[in-house]
């Protein structure tokens, strides 16, 4: 987790062990300042590691100083009156209220865990649209991996990164990383839709794309052909106009016939998707996992997404398994907790 070092970890970790922590004012006076630190604390807090005490994390936030003040000020009383040798009575209250604050939205709790430990923990933003996805058949990234190059596909996600980039001819465009709760994929908006989609794109941004695939030898691009933000109050009219856009037929050049009728589609293939956290980028870890893998040989595919990089590989034919309980019990005891899923 971002600014929450091993030491800070020992501390909360040694302490905990003497007995749960009761409040915020409890765990700021039991721990070690010297390495549990405001800024540890408040990360962690931001993180949802202490919603198991009293108060939600924008109360928590807002008494965090005040309560550092009060614990400081508690260890060096104990200090100069020796409390704990002569067993004196603490007459002070050294806990601090919570102060009455609102608590934070859905989206600000999920932006901070993301920011936190770079992923969503207690949700993902896209839940509140599921039942729109699923009205509009939108592809899930995944599958992409399997769909024709050229072929035109509507999906969704959340744009995490954006770089504009201006062309020779001085237009502007971006690139951007589209991701969804599986994986993420390059979105390339050339000038002219960026020139529309610019408005309401940034960081954050939860949309529907539709745009052509361009596959590569280890990954797929989404060459963007019009980009929708999913909050839009007229999506369904939008979302359909352009499915009839994409069903008509084109003129490609040379060599192409009007009417000719799309390829069918290809069903979805399952995977199996295993996570790769930082702490397990090692050689000796990715070793066992590639003992694991070949030892378990069968139909599916597997795709490894690096979380520090943000990347997703898909591995060669050699490392497809047969997903058994005991091989997903061994993958998620070597690579953590929710590593492994099939899908």
């Amino acid at each position: 987790m971002k600014n929450v070092g091993t030491q800070a970890i020992d501390s909360v970790l040694r302490e905990r062990e003497k007995g749960r922590y009761e409040s915020l004012s409890d765990f700021c006076r039991r721990v070690d300042p010297r390495v549990c630190n405001k800024r540890v604390i408040e990360s962690l807090l931001l993180a949802g590691a202490m919603d198991s005490l009293p108060g939600h994390r924008s109360q928590q936030l807002a008494a965090l100083e005040p309560t550092l003040e009060a614990a400081a000020a508690w260890r060096k009383e104990r200090e100069e009156l020796q409390i704990e040798l002569f067993d004196f009575e603490e007459s002070p209250n050294w806990n601090v209220d919570l102060p009455e604050v609102p608590p934070y939205t859905a989206s600000q709790t999920l932006e901070f865990e993301r920011d936190l430990m770079g992923l969503y923990l207690s949700g993902h933003p896209l839940d509140v649209y599921d039942d729109l996805m699923d009205e509009l058949k939108l592809d899930r990234l995944v599958d992409l991996a399997e769909a024709a190059d050229g072929a035109t596909v509507f999906t969704s996600g959340m744009i995490v990164s954006m770089k504009p980039f201006i062309t020779r001819k001085g237009q502007s465009m971006a690139f951007l990383e589209l991701e969804d709760r599986i994986m993420g994929a390059e979105l390339v908006a050339f000038p002219t839709v960026w020139k529309t989609a610019a408005s309401f794109v940034g960081k954050g941004s939860l949309v529907l794309v539709r745009a052509k695939v361009q596959q590569g030898d280890e990954d797929y691009k989404l060459l963007a052909d019009d980009i929708l933000p999913l909050d839009a109050p007229d999506l369904r009219a939008q979302a359909a106009r352009l499915r009839r856009l994409a069903q008509q037929p084109r003129y490609n050049g040379a060599g192409s016939s009007a009417g000719k009728p799309p390829a069918a589609a290809k069903p979805a293939v399952q995977r199996v998707f295993i996570r790769i956290d930082e702490d397990r980028e090692q050689p000796a870890v990715l070793t066992s996992l590639k003992s694991l893998l070949t030892g378990h040989s069968g139909q599916l595919p597997t795709v490894l997404r690096y979380q520090r990089e943000r990347r997703t590989v898909a591995l060669s034919d050699d490392y497809k398994v047969q997903p058994s309980p005991e091989l997903l019990s061994a993958i998620e005891k070597l690579m953590g907790e929710g590593s492994v899923k099939v899908k």
